[in-house]
């Protein structure tokens, strides 16, 4: 049996290369890295080399700019990683495993008009993705702040600062505005689902009726699509269990002096 190469696609902030991020680089393969002072990744690359694999040869990390649409990631990033790989093992497909917003990445380009002429695409084995959306992008998207530790949080601000004062385009933006033109991958979070809730009684506030939605994802899961999906390519998803998982957010009127902040509500 043969033995295809596996390509790990990172999620959210999963990805870094500092000149990329910073947009005084264009896309590129090279100068990717894990995050610096953080585990993330390593153990799973550990596990796949203690059993044969090799790093470059027949394991790959497809490192991409999490800020963009998962949409361009596919296409600018995972296409390219994806040809590496093939060139590399000297195979005709490979196995994609993508956490959280990799798989999101990956299911993109499987799902996209595309893949029939590439074919390329073994398996996909996706951890902890988020398919129909998280509610913990909610803040980062309407309000610019992140549902994550204290240490994220103090990165995100600097790095926002930087994006709003000193970024190459940067053109004073408001927060709000400068996550929603500059970090636009993050509305690809969002949940398709109504999470909202809103009034006294709280109701779920329709998703149809709201500001923030994730075209891209409500899309992506149509039911016609998702059967475009297990068509092209045998799916395994695994999630994790014994945690909460923020489903719903209480919210009140948006502020009164910004239209963009929290347009759709502001927390409680």
């Amino acid at each position: 049996m043969e033995r295809f190469p596996i390509i790990f696609i990172p999620g959210f902030t999963g990805s870094f290369n500092l000149p990329v991020l910073l947009d005084w680089r264009g896309p590129t393969l090279s100068g990717w890295d894990f995050p610096p002072f953080v585990n993330y990744g390593k153990t799973l690359l550990q596990t796949f080399t203690k059993v044969g694999y090799r790093r470059n040869r027949d394991l790959f990390v497809a490192f991409y700019d999490w800020r963009k649409p998962v949409e361009e990631s596919a296409r600018r990033y995972l296409t390219a990683w994806i040809d590496k790989a093939k060139k590399a093992a000297n195979t005709n497909k490979v196995i994609l495993i993508g956490h959280s917003m990799g798989g999101l990445v990956a299911r993109s380009y499987i799902q996209s008009p595309e893949y029939p002429k590439r074919n390329d695409v073994a398996r996909l084995i996706t951890l902890g993705t988020p398919h129909r959306g998280s509610a913990e992008a909610y803040t980062a998207w309407a309000g610019a702040e992140p549902h994550a530790d204290e240490t994220l949080r103090t990165i995100f601000a600097v790095y926002l600062w930087y994006l709003r004062h000193i970024h190459p385009y940067q053109t004073e933006l408001d927060k709000v505005k400068t996550i929603q033109t500059q970090v636009p991958g993050v509305r690809d979070l969002l949940p398709i689902e109504d999470y909202l809730l809103t009034g006294n009684p709280p109701q779920l506030k329709p998703i149809s009726t709201m500001e923030s939605r994730n075209w891209w994802g409500e899309m992506a899961n149509k039911p016609e699509a998702i059967a475009t999906l297990l068509q092209r390519v045998p799916v395994t998803t695994i999630t994790g269990t014994g945690f909460n998982t923020l489903s719903t957010i209480l919210v009140g009127p948006p502020p009164t002096d910004h239209s963009l902040c929290y347009a759709d509500g502001a927390p409680l």
